[in-house]
């Protein structure tokens, strides 16, 4: 008998053939089977005893094998589920994991939790071919859930849990809406991969392939114990068959369709993955457009733990979610009393509280990239915009060694940032494309006492003075960081904000030679707190995924002309003192999507350096982005 199953959205009512494909399902009157019922055995963990089912085959629509592990608890009550899936293969051995993003699986089942954790196609013991979540993958999971609610060990609740690829893995299943999921908790996941997780800023995202894919997705299945299995998807070549935006991509992203997801969300992120692996941002995004309840919850991560295994953590915060879920959602519970938005500001313990982000009294400020004299990489980061000075700074691709380095005097009073960071900056080429990565840091600065030193008993105080002096050093610790190639610089208008630029990457808008060209780089958002006494730095460099010419010649503007300046979200919470910049208006000239070069092209074998024309030399201002 061959069955053509349409899945439907239980809760709209409606058939969504935009996100789900009609299925042949080659089994009697059933969209899934199963091998056998599965055989769980006892197993001791250190958050106690708990049974297991491992390897258990479940059938898809298309006949494709999808391998489950199951944990619950001991005995023949019925349980609520937590459900994950991801390429990782899965043994035993993830109970004592700490660094799995499924999380703390014996812990969860210690709380009266079944935990389900699933290869997804193509990984692992399961069948069909990997393909980066493809809509096959994503239909998975609305068939997986079905088959766990009919369960007899189960009572016919499942919610999502894990992060990173589990985590985009639950946005998936969310959309779809399938029976028995009641709420979804996705820690630092992405609801866009390509912008956020392959191509940041139109730049390959070396490190994502190679160390995720390569190391944590490719090694582990083909030695995983029992037998491996070779993963034989491509995901480089992938990157290169699709480099902007399409239809691949957008088969592969939920941002565009939250808008069908009814049941709650409770994000979790830290901001040191979000520094390395950007989500926050889309998962801001698709919080403003859900129809239910959402809240999410951003905070420092332990020195000990990832915030996904941190116990502490998820005892206060995740266990009330999963309980009040599982539980009627009850209106009056703790959980729906806490705010929105919580957020840990980077250096402080204490939780903030929002209702939106970022909070309603920030302001953006602008910090100027300035450097007074001669042709040195190192400048000020100055609360006024320049008006004298070496205007343009020269930088050549071959060099490793080519930052430009801005910073400023210590700062006479904190200074708080919560929300987007970008930089507004102004540069040309001697070739069609450019790309620079952007890093901001604090200095901190500290003094170490004469006193500090044990001095041995030859020296005096009249023979080595200098060791009774105090010493000054300074250590620099990571704010926030991003990239862009200017090819890419061109903003997605639905998606950004003034000072959040979000790139369309529709195409590549390639550069005229010689030409000034405003970028507006996006860097990852944060809430950080600078220390009065210490600076701010700003790095800037040049950078070659590999599709630039190495030997082309970038030129960076810091002048009145071409004011390239830091834009910071600065807390107001005083009145501004001196050495903070008050925010300058923006030149009602510019233009966000209007590209317009700003010189006239400058022909490549000029032995000149690209330099920044007069006023008088230079057509009416129209800034290109």
């Amino acid at each position: 008998m061959i069955d053509v199953l349409i899945i439907e959205s239980r809760r709209h009512g409606l058939t969504l053939p935009a996100l789900f494909i009609a299925s042949v399902i080659c089994m009697a009157g059933t969209a899934f089977g199963q091998d056998a019922d599965p055989v769980f055995r006892p197993l001791a963990t250190p958050a106690g005893n708990i049974l297991t089912a491992q390897d258990v085959s479940v059938v898809m629509r298309d006949g494709t094998e999808i391998s489950l592990d199951i944990y619950r608890p001991e005995g023949s009550a019925n349980h609520a589920t937590l459900y994950a899936a991801g390429p990782y293969p899965h043994n035993q051995a993830i109970l004592e994991d700490n660094t799995s993003e499924a999380g703390p699986v014996a812990w969860y089942v210690s709380q009266g939790y079944a935990v389900v954790l699933a290869n997804v196609r193509g990984t692992g013991n399961s069948g069909g071919d990997f393909s980066f979540f493809s809509r096959q993958e994503q239909q998975d999971h609305y068939e997986i859930i079905q088959w766990i609610t009919e369960q007899p060990w189960s009572d016919g609740q499942v919610a999502g849990t894990g992060a990173g690829y589990y985590a985009a893995s639950q946005w998936l299943m969310a959309i779809q809406d399938p029976p028995g999921l009641e709420c979804i908790a996705p820690i630092n996941g992405t609801l866009d991969p390509f912008r956020e997780w392959m191509t940041p800023g139109g730049l390959a995202n070396e490190a994502f392939i190679s160390d995720w894919y390569e190391r944590r997705v490719r090694l582990p299945n083909a030695f995983a114990p029992g037998g491996g299995r070779l993963v034989d998807f491509d995901l480089r070549l992938a990157q290169l068959a699709h480099p902007t935006w399409d239809a691949w991509w957008e088969e592969r992203s939920s941002l565009d369709t939250t808008s069908l997801i009814t049941v709650p969300v409770f994000a979790l992120n830290d901001w040191n993955q979000s520094m390395g692996e950007a989500g926050l941002t889309s998962t801001l995004n698709a919080m403003a457009g859900l129809n239910g309840i959402n809240k999410l919850l951003v905070s420092n991560p332990t020195a000990e733990l990832p915030v996904y295994q941190d116990i502490a953590l998820l005892s206060r915060e995740m266990l009330p979610y999963y309980r009040w879920c599982f539980s009627g959602k009850s209106p009056s519970s703790p959980f729906i009393e806490r705010p929105r938005i919580r957020y840990q500001v980077r250096g402080q313990d204490s939780i903030k509280r929002e209702s939106n982000w970022p909070p309603g009294n920030v302001e953006q400020e602008a910090w100027f990239l300035n450097i007074p004299s001669g042709e040195s990489l190192t400048g000020n980061l100055a609360s006024a915009q320049p008006s004298a000075g070496n205007g343009f700074t020269n930088l050549t691709r071959t060099d490793a060694n080519t930052t430009m380095r801005f910073v400023t005097p210590p700062l006479t009073e904190d200074v708080e940032i919560t929300g987007p960071v970008m930089l507004e900056l102004y540069a040309a080429s001697t070739t069609n494309d450019m790309a620079f990565t952007v890093t901001v840091k604090e200095e901190v600065m500290y003094t170490i006492p004469a006193n500090g030193f044990r001095l041995p008993e030859i020296l005096s105080e009249e023979t080595m003075p200098a060791l009774l002096s105090s010493t000054t050093a300074s250590t620099e610790i990571l704010v926030t960081q991003g990239g862009l190639k200017a090819s890419s610089r061109l903003r997605d208008t639905l998606r950004s904000s003034e000072y959040l630029p979000v790139y369309a990457f529709m195409g590549r808008e390639t550069l005229s030679p010689g030409q000034v060209y405003r970028q507006d780089i996006a860097l990852r958002q944060t809430a950080y707190r600078f220390r009065a006494g210490n600076r701010i730095v700003v790095e800037v460099s040049p950078v070659n995924d590999g599709s630039l010419n190495p030997a082309g010649r970038d030129t960076i503007y810091h002048s009145a002309r071409y004011p390239s300046r830091l834009w910071l979200p600065v807390v107001q919470t005083a009145p501004q003192q001196t050495g903070r910049p008050r925010t300058p208006a923006l030149n009602p000239q510019q233009t966000f999507n209007q590209p317009q070069a700003l010189n006239p092209p400058q022909a490549l074998d000029l032995p000149a350096p690209v330099t920044e024309q007069s006023p008088e030399e230079s057509p009416a201002l129209f800034v290109p982005r």
